[in-house]
């Protein structure tokens, strides 16, 4: 799965088995560097659920397997809409 610049890809983790582990996990290409996403949902004291994000750099042998895990997500994703 290829991603143009500046774009990204983002699937729900069906395979989360500790609440530690992000809700949704994913790549980008961001300046030419692939990146790995993970998302989380939380909610405010305001009772507002939002998203909180986490990026990190990804080398070669990660950037392949993140890509490899978001086609195994995807093809695993039974349920792709936003839960709010």
């Amino acid at each position: 799965m290829e991603h143009k610049e500046n774009t990204g890809k983002i699937f729900k983790n069906n395979f989360k088995e500790k609440e530690s582990q992000p809700d949704y996990k994913g790549t980008a290409l961001i300046d030419g560097q692939y990146k790995e996403i993970a998302l989380w949902i939380n909610t405010s004291k305001n009772n507002v659920k939002y998203f909180s994000a986490q990026f990190q750099d990804s080398t070669k042998d990660v950037e392949q397997g993140g890509i490899k895990e978001d086609q195994r997500i995807k093809k695993a994703q039974k349920n792709d809409d936003i839960p709010f």
